[in-house]
């Protein structure tokens, strides 16, 4: 450091503790940061950069409540010491709400992330600190399937990423996203936006792809309406090399895949259609020379250079790969394998050889030869249906990014001695676009996805947590059901997925029990693409004689009654004709009759000790969404038909006319013994895709209360005792967990949480509450 910079940093250090000691008070203590002026809260960290001091301010949990994200989003890199690198990260969880967001709504937030991290006194450090009352509903633990350590930034979008592509300007490393039928440019390193939105699609836009063409930044998209676009990335003026391609007459099939090539010097443009065809345009002119080959969609396309020729590798929903010689416009090899479609495809040269990899449907990632078309290396993969892929060298071997419906991120590592893969997660919905770029000469993956999310990672960061609740056992879907169940002595969470996993937790403190694939459950695999599958979508459970049973609703219409202590399959009864979604377990004579519904408007009860069938209950006219025991002798169901019906359990008929509810759905529902000490009760309680709660009284079928909740579907509905007597409790696809006093109404409390809820159930005072591929538990 020169005399001149050691001079500036002495009076950044002193800058920045005259400001800090404007906030802190007679007694010299930590600052307040509720009570800074908002210069300080917005450039508090600018000075901390200048005088070294980014690491005292990370570690400040109440600056990282309190200070303007975005300044803080920015400085998370240069977090230096083990603390600030760990708040660093429970604060790029979730990076793409701290924006849009209060102080109080980020302090809840950040607690819950630290909790998911593991890190658990910092976790009850943010909701308690000196002068802040313990907020309700505040972490005891959680899982952190989602919350990954690698996740190096979040930028919000405006609706659902389709594609990305990454480039350079004049050193800059930058991303292009495309969003409906706009594209946006952003800073790599900061995902600041870069100019306005390039515009000309007039449809859906399906893929992106920058090369340098004659010293040119370009990109090129493609899309739905049947066209291909060039954008100069400098001037962010379109058409740098003439005339549009694909600007022809019409009718024109989608253009669902492009790359740029330099083809003898000349720029070339290559696009996929949604009728098969390859088309290599020379841009100057504007020519077109078609290569037909594919029987379906063209998916994807990636470019190369064998021995000093061009190719290219196109990937289609034929389930076949093709390697085309692009002077020639002919086919050199077709690479079959993929029992389904390939949707992805890209090019890595390595030191042995040009190696195309593809993707696809089959959940298996492909190596091939790209010269001979001879196959090399066939990858399991362990996330669903990859929708793009992205490869490098690097210094161990080829580096390979793929993702798709899951949700999750896959990343190989491939050498001639040893595979490794590490599963990336963060995004709640699925991701449809995959990139590898360079930051400061680190390798850094750029996805992008439903979730309206684009999301940068560097794969080598270090994977490990804080806790072994999100190490190991680990849901890797949507959760779609939860209950409790009492296995010697301890009370479990048991919490099922989409792909079929069931998970065991203890509540108290969140240690990993049990993990059972569907597989494991006896469950068969889908029988084709798209078809009902092993998929949880209801949980039930009860004590048989001693023995803690569950039982496990399928999206194929059966349940399977399972031994929780043993994991031993029991039973599994195909029942329904469509999805099983709802369950319920009553008392009927001392016997445990098992109710379930689905799909098929039928709720059909089953004796649940022998399995045999006592009676079939009729009366809704679309899919039962909800059960539950009113106690009492009955039982409530709530569908898609509007209606809430109440039936007596012992002789299967319905108590009454159907309650009509003002919303088109009833998604879920929540028994509640009384409103006040004067009412009699009992009352139920429903909520759909409208937003609202209705509350009827059982025995007159008054409608007493109706709360407005939320614009978004309600998922789940419960209730729990608290201190201050029962709240009921909603969540839903606003992903806000939302307490009433259900007898005012009242809102009490609104929590944030990082995902859409769909499953709530309570014990004691704990709340389980489970939240895109999360379970948490909160008092």
């Amino acid at each position: 450091m020169t005399v001149e910079s050691n001079e500036r940093q002495v009076v950044a250090e002193a800058m920045l503790e005259g400001l800090l000691g404007s906030i802190r008070g007679a007694r010299a203590g930590r600052p307040r940061w509720d009570a800074a002026e908002p210069y300080l809260l917005r450039h508090a960290m600018a000075h901390a950069v200048a005088a070294g001091q980014v690491d005292m301010l990370l570690t400040d949990l109440e600056f990282l409540v309190h200070a303007d994200p975005e300044t803080v989003l920015p400085a998370l890199d240069l977090a230096a010491s083990p603390q600030a690198r760990r708040l660093a990260t429970v604060y790029r969880v979730s990076a793409d709400k701290h924006s849009r967001t209060t102080a109080p709504v980020r302090r809840r937030l950040l607690s819950l992330d630290a909790a998911r991290l593991g890190l658990l006194k910092e976790s009850q450090r943010f909701v308690a600190p000196q002068r802040v009352r313990l907020s309700p509903w505040s972490p005891i633990w959680s899982t952190a399937s989602q919350a990954d350590p690698a996740l190096m930034r979040v930028t919000e979008e405006s609706g659902w990423v389709t594609a990305v592509a990454t480039a350079t300007i004049d050193g800059r490393p930058i991303i292009a996203v495309a969003v409906s039928d706009e594209i946006f440019l952003r800073d790599l390193a900061t995902g600041e936006s870069i100019g306005l939105p390039l515009r000309g699609h007039t449809d859906t836009i399906r893929a992106l792809h920058a090369a340098d063409l004659a010293g040119r930044p370009t990109l090129c998209s493609a899309g739905d309406d049947g066209t291909a676009r060039l954008w100069d990335l400098r001037s962010a003026e379109p058409n740098p090399f003439g005339p549009t391609p694909a600007d022809s007459a019409e009718p024109r099939p989608a253009v669902t895949a492009a790359a740029l090539v330099e083809l003898d010097g000349r720029a070339t443009l290559l696009t996929g259609t949604a009728d098969g065809i390859l088309r290599i345009w020379d841009l100057p002119t504007g020519d077109v020379r078609e290569c037909p080959g594919h029987d379906r969609q063209i998916s994807d396309i990636a470019v190369g250079e064998a021995d000093g020729v061009p190719i290219a590798a196109t990937a289609s929903w034929d389930n076949t790969v093709r390697i085309w010689h692009l002077r020639d416009a002919t086919t050199t090899a077709v690479l079959t394998g993929h029992a389904t479609w390939v949707n992805a495809v890209t090019i890595v040269a390595t030191p042995e050889r040009l190696t195309a990899i593809s993707a696809g449907n089959d959940d298996t990632v492909r190596l091939w030869d790209a010269r001979t078309g001879e196959a090399i290396l066939t990858l399991e993969s362990p996330i669903s249906t990859i929708r793009s892929i992205s490869a490098m060298w690097t210094d161990r071997g080829v580096g390979l990014a793929g993702a798709g419906v899951s949700g999750a991120l896959c990343w190989w590592d491939v050498s001639s001695s040893e595979i490794r893969t590490r599963i990336l997660t963060g995004h709640t919905e699925s991701v449809t676009a995959v990139r590898i770029g360079h930051l400061l000469d680190i390798p850094v993956i750029v996805t992008g996805g439903a979730d309206r999310s684009v999301r940068t990672w560097n794969p080598a960061t270090p994977s490990e947590r804080a806790t072994a609740i999100s190490s190991g056992q680990r849901h890797d879907a949507d959760i779609t059901a939860v209950t409790l169940v009492t296995v010697a002595g301890e009370r479990l969470v048991a919490s099922g997925d989409e792909n079929g996993t069931l998970c065991l937790w203890r509540i108290a403190d969140g240690t990993p029990i049990a993990s059972l694939a569907a597989a494991d459950l006896g469950a068969a695999p889908a029988p084709e693409f798209g078809a009902a599958g092993p998929d949880i979508f209801a949980l039930a459970s009860a004590d048989l004689h001693g023995v803690p049973t569950l039982v496990i609703g399928r999206a194929d219409g059966s349940f399977t009654i399972l031994d929780a202590a043993t994991s031993r399959v029991r039973d599994t009864i195909n029942a329904h004709t469509g999805p099983v979604s709802a369950l319920a377990i009553c008392l009927v004579d001392e016997r445990p009759l098992l109710f379930s519904a689905g799909d098929d408007a039928i709720i059909r009860v089953h004796d649940l000790e022998t399995g045999e069938p006592r009676a079939t209950l009729e009366g809704h006219n679309d899919a039962v969404n909800a059960l539950t025991d009113l106690g009492e002798g009955m039982v409530a169901s709530g569908s898609n038909d509007g209606t809430i019906r109440i039936w007596h359990t012992a002789d299967a008929v319905p108590l009454g006319p159907a309650l009509h509810t003002d919303e088109d759905t009833v998604n879920c529902l929540a028994a509640l013994p009384s409103l006040d000490p004067g009412s009699a009760g009992p009352f139920i309680a429903g909520a759909g895709d409208d937003g609202r709660i209705q509350i009827w009284d059982v025995p007159t079928g008054r409608l007493v209360r109706s709360i407005r909740a939320s614009g978004e579907p309600i998922n789940s509905i419960t209730t729990v005792a608290t201190a201050d007597g029962l709240v009921l409790i909603s969540g839903g696809d606003d992903s806000r967990l939302q307490t009433w006093d259900p007898a005012q109404p009242g809102l009490l409390d609104i929590k944030p949480l990082p995902a859409r809820i769909r499953a709530l159930h309570p014990h004691n005072d704990l709340l389980v509450a489970c939240f895109g591929w999360e379970v948490a538990v909160l008092r």
